[in-house]
């Protein structure tokens, strides 16, 4: 068999340059011809991610991920912003999407204003959110046909079970940061999922319940609910149905009867 018979054609040029590392060449190669760089910038999420965890291609990692409800997209970025408020000396942040820039926004809730990542992954070196390794947070707070909401850990594969517990203990904060609770709230729908809205609710009082066709006094004072607390247990010789019968109101006695 000869070298040329031995050769497999290259049908994936985007899958042979992430399995063969050789991506990074290749780019210098072309700015080399062209003359000139890309813009400082213009790193991609992957890039970033790789870059600051040592390795060579996304390949070399594990992703554990969680979806975001319409409650946790405000809570977990709230979370994922008080850890990188509290290492801010060491966290570095990259985009998540694409080559777009990392991305705040702010949430209003009963006139409280909360500012968190929108779209963004943030690099925590080793000791500061896992002790022995360094991981890449991403978050995602945008449901949309073109993006889930979720939030992603990025580390080494000998790292699994600590990303799984980093994010266990970043959802456990986040409820305990929830601006929702104890709230009522209207939920909407829209074409990116849910949206909240904090209501206020009316006082309610025994008048305000409003139970049948005839309104709520006539209905509390109603036969039905005298003798639903004045029959006695039934027993064998008093049967439930003879019991009651006789408070019964004219339609329900003939129904019990029957």
């Amino acid at each position: 068999m000869t070298a040329e018979m031995e050769r497999t054609p290259i049908t994936d040029v985007a899958g042979w340059l992430e399995a063969s590392g050789e991506r990074p060449a290749l780019r210098a190669l072309g700015e080399l011809l062209l003359g000139v760089t890309a813009a400082s910038g213009t790193e991609t999420p992957d890039c970033f991610t790789t870059r600051r965890l040592g390795v060579p291609t996304i390949g070399h990692l594990i992703v554990e991920e969680r979806p975001l409800d319409a409650v946790a997209r405000v809570t977990v970025p709230l979370a994922l912003a008080e850890a990188m408020t509290e290492h801010a000396d060491a966290v570095e942040v990259g985009p998540h999407r694409r080559s777009d820039p990392p991305q705040w926004t702010q949430t209003e809730i009963s006139g409280a204003v909360y500012r968190h990542p929108k779209t963004l992954r943030a690099f925590f070196p080793a000791a500061t959110l896992l002790p022995g390794a360094g991981v890449v947070l991403g978050i995602e707070a945008r449901d949309s046909t073109l993006s889930d909401a979720e939030v992603t850990a990025y580390t080494t594969p000998e790292h699994r079970h600590s990303a799984r517990d980093l994010l266990d203990r970043l959802f456990t904060r986040a409820d305990e940061l929830n601006p929702y609770r104890g709230r009522a709230v209207r939920a909407t729908f829209f074409r990116g999922g849910l949206a909240l809205t904090v209501i206020d609710l009316p006082p309610i009082t025994r008048d305000a319940v409003i139970g049948g066709r005839s309104g709520p006094k006539s209905t509390w004072a109603s036969p039905q609910y005298a003798t639903a607390t004045s029959c006695s247990t039934p027993t064998d010789s008093a049967p439930a149905a003879a019991c009651c019968s006789s408070d019964l109101p004219e339609p329900a006695r003939a129904q019990s009867a029957r």
